[in-house]
């Protein structure tokens, strides 16, 4: 018998010491998905209590902690409600009663409870196939959205204070299209200015009637036929006939404004605040002390959150514009929706105290406590910026958020880059590498595409980015067109038969790669959810060559099924993205990936969640089958190398902490086995 070569053998050992060291690594880093995930805190309205989001327990739940803001005492946190799937959402009463959000196994169909005085958990509605948000809290009435009466509508409710099980439920306004949602009132409550949104792009602002019945669109007249995005925030005159909103009518930019109208049919005037008008960013978020009569205004500068002090009257701005220091450089102000928590920002009733939930890319949630009235919260800007910073002391309210095995860990931190896309039109990515020298050639690279499709990838703390990285993949995060936070301009740039020049827009940013020293732009992976692993398919499709693999997690891979099986009150709402299923069909088939699977090269990793909703969990089956029956033609082993895994409790994403735990070492042990 032949002796085996020496050199065959050192290579095998090798091979097999790496795959061990993998291992190791992977399992060294499995304490990354134990990082509690907190935010949305929220002040009790008269004790020294707080109240948060954590997924403590594995499953995001409600907290409550003691705490004396003078000493900086924290008593430990009680879990409010114990339930198998998440609570989420939650706010105070004026009584200290607590509202919150609760759905079962991801579904996203929240029923709407409240934990009394006495701390029972009570629930207002209980039509386990529906879905109800609430949206405005009043003096007298909880108002909030539900499509109880009509899957494909969101009709507007209210219900009497004080709350019980035998309510009331007095049914307001069902929208003809769109949805609406109760965001001010007058007075007494008989009218009601409603946020209508059309589309994640378009809106308007509606003023109901409750003593005739009428509704008036107040921004109709201003919109001129064309989508603009509207949000009434706060009235400010005793008339109730000024309001502050939120808009981009005539801007590319998000900017507060001031909207004045007559009666139900008098002239409508809109006016903007010069001196918003000096900064070129989204506002995302808004949050006023009335007894200070402080606001603070989030703004969103390339993805980054910054923060200005300033006071608001009938007409505008008042006194000096200030700069808030934040807890945390280069970061992001957490916030969510109903699956999570909505508020990044909150202030204790005597103004002092300011919660914010923050991360940046190196460091998770956590919920930092500035103390807005410090003496020595003043430190003049230069000169040339004629403002002033706004520099408050801050602590943090909940500590060892990072496992021990982790704290000496230095997590990656991201270098921005703009780049000019194929037609100049400019592009921005982020880039975490791992520490250390690369391998020869380079370390091979995940791009990861965001959701929404308007959404936008911010340097938030993001524990699968961190074990990506950690386990020796360059990641890049980009923001291509479509995305929100650019302008107007950029959102619109993808829509409907403009789809491919976002997939274009990757071709370039992978392009940019070989200008990126220790990157390894021929090993490129291409990964994302919702929205993104539908970008995600479109691209393995369109430019098969420019991977090696795809991961695709709750994405559509043809717009056709996906919107004859989406919720149905979904559907309408993503006609001006995608285009109209009723009228555009022929689109909607060049644009969807499973039409063009015998392009696919590589293998494909799918994930998804039964309960989803927003995308039928037979989107990734149908691509998997489709892939694995085209590798069989082919006599190729992509088929046998693609995965489809699906968790039977979650839906639009996986958010429980041990599902997320084995669906990223999954994904980690098959992008290292394809990347050799």
């Amino acid at each position: 018998m032949r002796a085996t070569h020496p050199v065959f053998l050192l290579t095998l050992l090798c091979v097999l010491l790496s795959c061990v060291s993998g291992t190791n690594r992977t399992e060294e880093l499995k304490p990354l998905f134990s990082i509690d995930r907190v935010g949305g805190a929220r002040f009790h309205p008269f004790k020294n209590e707080i109240m948060y989001v954590s997924d403590q327990s594995g499953v995001l739940q409600i907290y409550r902690v003691g705490v004396d803001l003078e000493d900086r005492v924290v008593s430990p946190p009680d879990r409010l409600v114990k339930t198998k799937s998440r609570c989420t959402s939650p706010r105070y009463l004026r009584d200290g009663t607590i509202l919150f959000l609760h759905d079962q196994g991801g579904d996203e169909n929240f029923q709407i409870g409240y934990i009394n005085v006495e701390g029972k958990t009570n629930w207002l509605t209980n039509d386990l196939k529906a879905k109800h948000l609430v949206t405005k809290v009043t003096k007298n009435y909880l108002y909030f959205k539900a499509n109880t009466r009509d899957k494909a509508k969101f009709d507007v409710y209210r219900i009497p204070f004080p709350l019980s099980e035998n309510r009331t439920v007095e049914l307001l306004y069902t929208p003809s299209t769109g949805q609406a949602r109760a965001a001010l009132t007058n007075r007494d409550e008989t009218k009601i200015i409603l946020a209508h949104h059309y589309s994640n792009v378009h809106g308007e602002i509606s003023l109901l009637d409750l003593k005739d019945g009428t509704v008036f669109s107040i921004t109709k007249s201003l919109n001129g036929g064309d989508g603009v995005r509207w949000s009434p925030l706060r009235f400010l005159n005793k008339k109730r006939t000024r309001m502050l909103v939120k808009t981009d009518y005539q801007s590319q930019y998000l900017r507060l404004a001031i909207l004045e109208y007559d009666g139900k049919y008098g002239p409508v005037k809109f006016k903007t605040i010069k001196r918003m008008e000096e900064f070129k960013y989204d506002v995302l978020s808004l949050i006023t002390n009335h007894k200070t009569r402080a606001s603070f205004i989030e703004l969103n500068k390339d993805g980054y959150s910054e923060l200005i002090r300033v006071r608001i009257g009938t007409r505008g701005f008042i006194g000096p514009i200030k700069k808030v220091v934040l807890p945390l450089q280069n970061g992001v102000i957490a916030r969510g929706d109903a699956r999570s928590f909505g508020r990044g920002m909150a202030i204790s009733k005597d103004g002092k105290v300011m919660a914010v939930s923050m991360s940046n890319s190196a460091s998770p949630v956590d919920i930092y406590m500035l103390e807005l009235d410090h003496r020595h919260s003043f430190i003049r800007l230069d000169t040339e910026a004629k403002r002033h910073y706004y520099r408050p002391h801050y602590w943090q309210l909940i500590v060892n958020l990072i496992p021990d095995v982790l704290k000496r860990m230095k997590f990656s931190k991201e270098k921005l880059y703009k780049i000019k896309s194929f037609d100049r039109v400019q592009v921005h990515y982020f880039l975490l590498k791992p520490e250390g020298p690369a391998p020869k050639g380079g370390f091979p690279v995940v791009v990861r595409l965001h959701g929404g499709p308007e959404s936008q990838t911010r340097p938030s703390f993001n524990a699968i980015n961190q074990f990506i990285v950690k386990n020796g993949f360059a990641l890049m995060l980009p923001n291509i067109r479509g995305s929100r936070g650019y302008g107007r301009k950029f959102l619109d740039l993808d829509n409907r038969g403009k789809r491919l020049n976002a997939i274009k827009d990757i071709k370039y940013l992978i392009k940019d790669l070989k200008n990126r020293k220790g990157v390894n732009q021929k090993k490129a992976f291409i990964m994302g959810g919702s929205y993104g692993g539908y970008a995600t398919q479109l691209a393995l499709v369109t430019y098969p060559n420019l991977w090696i693999g795809g991961i695709s997690s709750v994405g559509m891979s043809s717009l056709e099924t996906f919107f004859e099986r989406t919720a149905a009150w979904r559907r309408n709402m993503r006609y001006k993205e995608y285009g109209n299923y009723e009228t555009q069909r022929k689109l909607l088939h060049n644009i969807s990936p499973i039409n063009k699977a015998d392009r696919i090269k590589c293998p494909v990793f799918f994930i998804h969640g039964r309960n989803d909703e927003r995308v039928p969990v037979s989107e990734s089956e149908n691509m998997y089958n489709r892939i694995v029956q085209e590798s069989m033609k082919r006599g190729d082993d992509v088929g046998k190398k693609s995965v489809l895994l699906v968790f039977n409790d979650e839906g639009h994403g996986v958010t429980k902490r041990a599902n997320r735990e084995k669906s990223n070492t999954m994904l980690i042990q098959w992008l290292t086995e394809n990347s050799k």
